[in-house]
């Protein structure tokens, strides 16, 4: 699924989107949310329309090949990569070569980010924001990038490599991914990592009381024919997870990977919810990723030290990490122009205003890359509201919001215009069937007069002689380009006769509003960071109220979404995208804004910063596992 994020016009995402997803997952299809099976699933031969590749993989670690340690800042196009994976990379050959291309590695030394929000939580089950996605990527070893647990994305060829597994089957006729776990996989205690602790995770995710954030995109409605979630979950043998879902999809190998392990023997018996009840929420003393906790002061800062026994992801070279929390982004720069900091948590919480000023700094470096996974921006309805069911007001109000504005004011050159929920980088986009919108004032105004609107002392009427009530914008104020965009729309919808409040809020209150009864908003300045697939949008639009918080609801659109998952022909999958595509552009559950040019400014002093379509290391800052960061 997508994350929503707190700064889009603005993890989500993985609201998570995260909000990858709001959610703090990566993708719905590809992390987070038993009975025993004796005997394995066979593999079913593929037919000829199904990439048989991306099903199975047999390659194991130590015969993996180094394809993504060849990244560079030369970066692919999502529309180049083969639809499956037939050869595999484990995360340290990737790091040593990305290192050796920056220059020698050596271990020792911390480094600090700045960021404007911090995680809420640890709980990998509780995540709602793309701080927490990061914050407990670094601990727990998943989330970091597209990928979920047991497996990921080459940053190259953006195939789908193994991470915590090996390797993996899907018997098609069940509907069951069985995946073989990583030799030696350990705790941060040296102890083992096996299929029980992942089973045991999950019948405690699946508990209705525990409220896990993803349970309705990663668990099937079993109601629905259409649901692509987990039916199932299995531990056959210490080394074996079978994972039963309710339909086949084309991305059924991460869309079976949900669950992120906790350590059964630390946990069990512990409060799931409550972290004053059971530390091992924000204080966890045993984890699973290539960073160990240290210290959380919340407000302040969080600092991560080396887990020496990381066995799935590469030991930092770093002996820490420490995030620090600024009041807003221009302390955070200040922070990085006097070499207080290194970098900035994640690209959002950086001004793009400030990028030509970075690109001078002498002691820092500027990064820019096309995002496979991107982040764009949209203004989100709330379909709540009568007078916003109407197409010619949503329509209208799109005709005059200047996206080539946005871009050269707003975000600097930094972004290319939006116009439906698949951004320009994927090789799904299709410019032909979307409706793109330029700025026409004239023709917003003739679509509301062809549809029996009128103007009386300045406002807006419709057709029933009744005044558009003054709308209520809300929109996040954690960073600098939400308030523009805001009072870019006030100030055209005003023009129309539209008026506007703008209510600026903190990022996690604007989240209660748009997800909480009353529902307390017309309009919202907000954005995702997308799945690699954007197929995968389509849970958005059927989980109402947690991600899809406008309750936009179009039954065209999402059996159209359910068919693309089970299309396994790229051609005809493309098709069905043209098609949402489409619909979605004119009929306006969003007005798309723009989809963002990538950025990040590191510190001259750190090696081992190698862009890829998937971002700074393995992902942008704020996925990344800075496992392949030193000091020079």
């Amino acid at each position: 699924m997508e994350k929503i994020r707190r700064s889009t016009v603005p993890v989500l995402a993985t609201l998570l989107l995260v909000l990858s997803t709001l959610l703090a997952a990566c993708g719905d299809n590809t992390a987070t949310t038993a009975s025993t099976q004796s005997t394995a699933a066979p593999a079913a031969t593929a037919p000829a329309s199904i990439p048989t590749a991306a099903f199975n993989s047999a390659t194991t670690a130590a015969g993996a090949t180094t394809a993504a340690a060849s990244a560079t800042t030369a970066v692919a196009s999502p529309a180049a990569t083969s639809a499956a994976a037939t050869t595999v990379t484990t995360a340290a050959s990737a790091t040593t070569a990305a290192s050796t291309a920056a220059g020698t590695p050596k271990k020792g030394g911390n480094v600090t980010l700045v960021t404007t929000l911090e995680a809420k939580t640890l709980h990998p089950y509780n995540c709602t924001d793309v701080y927490c996605v990061a914050y407990v990527a670094r601990v727990y070893g998943g989330f970091a990038n597209t990928g979920g647990f047991l497996v990921t994305r080459d940053p190259k060829t953006l195939e789908v490599v193994p991470l915590f597994a090996k390797s993996w089957t899907v018997d098609q006729a069940t509907k069951t991914v069985t995946y073989t776990l990583k030799d030696d996989l350990k705790w941060s205690d040296g102890s083992a990592i096996t299929s029980d602790d992942f089973a045991w995770t999950y019948q405690q995710a699946i508990k209705k009381e525990n409220n896990w954030v993803r349970y309705g995109t990663a668990i099937a409605d079993k109601t629905n024919p259409n649901s692509p979630g987990v039916v199932d979950y299995q531990a056959p043998d210490p080394k074996t997870l079978k994972v039963v879902l309710n339909t086949l999809t084309f991305d059924i190998v991460e869309r079976g990977d949900i669950i992120t392990p906790l350590p059964r023997k630390v946990w069990e018996g512990k409060d799931w919810s409550d972290p004053t009840k059971n530390t091992q929420i924000d204080n966890p003393t045993v984890t699973s990723g290539p960073w160990k906790m240290k210290s959380w002061e919340k407000g302040k800062s969080w600092t991560v030290v080396r887990n020496d026994l990381s066995t799935a992801i590469q030991p930092p070279y770093l002996d820490s990490m420490t995030v620090v929390t600024v009041d807003n982004a221009s302390i955070g720069f200040q922070k990085i122009k006097s070499g207080e900091a290194d970098a900035f948590e994640n690209m959002m919480g950086f001004s793009a205003q400030d990028v030509a000023e970075a690109e001078k700094l002498n002691n820092a470096k500027v990064y820019k890359w096309v995002p496979a996974n991107a982040s764009w921006q949209e203004i989100a309805f709330n379909f709540r509201r009568p007078y916003l069911q109407d197409v010619n007001i949503r329509t209208a109000m799109n005709w005059v919001i200047d996206r080539k504005a946005i871009i050269d004011k707003v975000y600097y050159g930094l972004g290319v215009p939006m116009y439906s929920d698949v951004p320009p980088s994927s090789d799904k986009f299709d410019e032909k069937a979307v409706q793109k919108y330029t700025y026409d004032p004239a023709k917003a105004k003739q679509i509301l007069q062809s549809a029996g609107y009128t103007l009386k002392d300045g406002k807006l009427i419709d057709p029933k002689g009744v005044a558009i009530p003054k709308l209520k914008l809300v929109y996040p104020n954690n960073s600098p380009e939400p308030p523009k965009v805001a009072a870019i729309a006030q100030q055209e919808w005003k023009d129309l006769g539209i008026e506007v409040d703008l209510i600026a809020q903190d990022f996690n209150t604007v989240l209660k509003t748009i997800q909480q009864e009353p529902f307390d908003f017309d309009t919202l300045v907000l954005g995702w960071s997308a799945n690699i697939n954007p197929e995968t949008f389509g849970s958005v639009w059927v989980t109402i109220p947690s991600l899809n918080f406008g309750n936009w609801v179009n039954k065209e659109v999402n059996d159209l979404y359910a068919s693309a998952l089970k299309e396994f022909d790229n051609t005809k999958r493309k098709a069905i995208m043209s098609q949402i595509q489409a619909i979605e552009s004119r009929d306006g559950p969003y007005i798309y804004t723009i989809a963002q040019t990538a950025f990040a400014v590191v510190n001259n002093r750190i090696g081992g910063v190698v862009p890829t379509t998937l971002g700074i290391g393995i992902n942008n800052v704020a996925y990344s596992y800075a496992t392949d960061w030193y000091i020079k």
